[in-house]
């Protein structure tokens, strides 16, 4: 059952689910919340490098003319591995996590910070690892050398 959702759900509505289950749980333990100096200053900073993030590995796809659809892997028909992508293999889901840390923060609430990482083990089991292997089978050893030398996050 659990392999079913690989590449099924795209990983926005991913970042928008995890976004309202964190939202859920500050309201209900409000017993672990926080007072943070500068809140906004620290949400609105994760939130631009996010955007940044973001704009920059989407304009990168689109220069190299291949699909930035992430539920379509096997669509891809280049490998981009310039600009962000010689820092890390999956900028845009880093982005997403940035988002989701920064919702985190803005939510004053230990319980939603302490969910990012169940987004991200998510998101590396169903998104990034068929994508990876979608993408070893398209470009062969040229990818596998990419991979060696780039990590997936950071």
């Amino acid at each position: 059952m659990m392999g079913y959702l690989k590449l099924k759900i795209p990983p926005l509505l991913v970042v928008v689910l995890f976004a309202g289950l964190m939202w859920l749980v500050s309201i209900s333990f409000r017993l672990y919340s926080f007072s943070l100096p500068y809140n906004l200053v620290i949400v609105s900073s994760f939130w631009l490098v996010a955007l940044v993030i973001t704009l920059v590995s989407a304009i990168s796809f689109k220069s190299a003319k291949t699909t930035v659809n992430p539920t379509q892997p096997n669509n891809t028909s280049a490998l981009v591995t310039s600009g962000i992508y010689r820092i890390t293999r999956n900028p845009m889901y880093l982005s997403f996590s940035l988002i989701l840390l920064g919702w985190g923060f803005y939510l004053c609430a230990v319980g939603p910070l302490l969910l990012v990482p169940l987004f991200i083990a998510y998101i590396n089991y169903f998104q990034i690892i068929p994508e990876e292997n979608a993408l070893s089978k398209i470009f062969g050893q040229h990818y596998n050398h990419y991979k060696k030398n780039v990590r997936r996050w950071l």
